[in-house]
Order: C-alpha cells, then structure tokens, then sequence
C-alpha cells in the first residue's frame, strides 16, 4: 500500500514537471510576440510623430494604453513638457529604426532607441496588462526620473490613513501620503478619491482656492494639482515625501522628487484641516 502511494507521488512529480516544461515554450514564445507587437507599435507611433500624423498617435494611445494610463500620460506631459512614452518632443528617422525592445521579468519590458548613431541610448521600461479581450496594453511607463527601474516591487506601498486627531506634522505627513497613494494606485476612480480627501481634510477656504487656481492656470497648465504643487505624483517620488517644520507657527513644508510646498494647517475641534498650500519657487 506505501508502495503504490509513493509511486503515485512520483507519477504526479514527473507530470507536473512534464507540464511546466511543456508550457515554457509557449510562455516563451508569448514573450517574443510581446517584443515584436511593441516594437512595431513603438516605430509607427514614433513615425507618427515624426511626420506630425496626429490621428496615428491618438490611435496608438487609444489602443496601446489602458485608460489609467492615457490620463497619467496627460499629466505627465505637463509636469515635463514632452511625451513620457518617449521621453523627449520629437524623433529623428534613425530614431524609428533603432527602435528594440526586450522582456526584462514579469510584465515588465523595455523599449529602447537612440536618437542618431552617436547618442547614448534611451531606456524606458513599461508594464503590460491584458483587458477584458485579452489584448495587450501599457498600463505604466517609467518615467525620465525613474531612469531604468521597474518592478511590481515599486507599487507595493501601505494604504495610509489620514490621522487628524494627533498633531500636526502627523497629520501632513499621513495626509500627503494618502493623497500620493491614490495618485499612485491609478485607479479607475482616481479623481473622485482626490475629491473625497480634499472633501474632508481641506477648510472651505482652501477648497475654493484649489478651484480657482485650477482655473487660473488649466490653458497653460491644465492638469496641475495645487494640493501637491505639481501635475501628478509618481511612484518613483514616494521614497522621497518627507515633512518638516516651518519656522512659521502651524506651517510644514512638504518636498518630494523636485518639488516642495508650504502648508499651513487650522485645528478646529481638535481636528486639523489644511487651510493654505503655497508652492516654493
């Protein structure tokens, strides 16, 4: 009886082994597809670019990137004044044809090119998802700051909550990660989150203002975010959120990646709020 029980263990050892070598090929050759189907649809939409043929680029990123990420290429776009799925403004010929691109691990691949033979190489590493059909889409692209890191690694951070009720750096820093959190989680809903968090941990007054600033500056600067100083928030700018406090009584100022902001804070209650954001030159 031991005997039969360890030889059908052994049956069902070989068989899973048998499988999963059976499906490396296939994996492999998915992969493969993977790098050729972006790299094609990387040379059009550069040459797209390259020949000011507007209706192939919105095309592309119609098709190519999932709705979360055409929003946070928008923002991007602002907060660098160029296009993120390139990272520059423009390309040259050589630029189309020195296109490549490589499965690096997971979802993750990298498109690479050079501008002209003697230019260093530009990286930029994405991640793909499938939709509801099964098709391939870029749901994330590294941005200039982010040089050549990637990972599922780098979106794995703690839901913050908002605690009001301590002290003030407290608050702003559990605030500020909160709100950087649902920037970095790129959900369907990301807006409304925004709102809500606004809603709730902003005075009347500074609500009003985050409205009329937005109006202010939405011709030249349409996406920017007067809560956080800037048109989006990274993932790679996280490890870098820290808070300190002003020399102004109930005032901290707020710095990540390249940008840094006062906030001013009213207690009421018992509770704070922010009262006023002021972006630092």
């Amino acid at each position: 009886m031991m005997y039969t029980f360890r030889f059908s263990l052994i049956l069902l050892f070989l068989f899973q082994i048998g499988k999963a070598g059976a499906q490396s090929p296939s994996n492999r050759l998915d992969v493969v597809q993977i790098e050729k189907y972006l790299q094609k649809s990387y040379q059009e939409y550069m040459e797209a670019i390259n020949t000011d043929d507007r209706e192939t680029e919105e095309k592309f990123l119609k098709n190519m990137l999932t709705p979360e990420m055409q929003e946070k290429r928008a923002r991007l776009a602002c907060a660098t004044d160029s296009d993120p799925m390139i990272r520059a403004q423009d390309v040259t010929e050589y630029s189309i044809q020195s296109v490549r691109c490589k499965h690096l691990s997971g979802c993750w691949y990298e498109v690479s090119y050079r501008p002209y033979p003697k230019d260093s190489t530009t990286y930029i590493p994405l991640r793909i998802t499938a939709d509801s059909l099964g098709k391939v889409r870029i749901s994330y692209v590294t941005p200039d700051w982010g040089n050549r890191n990637y990972g599922d690694y780098w979106f794995d951070i703690p839901e913050e909550k908002v605690m009001d009720d301590q002290d003030g750096k407290t608050f702003v820093e559990t605030f500020y990660k909160s709100y950087a959190y649902t920037y970095i989680k790129m959900r369907p809903d990301l807006e409304q989150g925004l709102k809500r968090l606004r809603g709730t941990y902003c005075t009347p007054i500074m609500q009003e203002k985050y409205v009329r600033s937005r109006k202010e500056v939405e011709q030249e600067d349409p996406m920017f975010d007067p809560v956080i100083g800037n048109d989006d928030f990274d993932v790679f700018w996280y490890n870098s959120l820290r808070v300190h406090p002003s020399e102004t009584k109930g005032c901290f100022t707020v710095s990540y990646g390249y940008t840094k902001i006062r906030v001013a804070l009213q207690c009421q209650g018992g509770k704070y709020k922010i009262a006023d954001v002021e972006l630092i030159p």
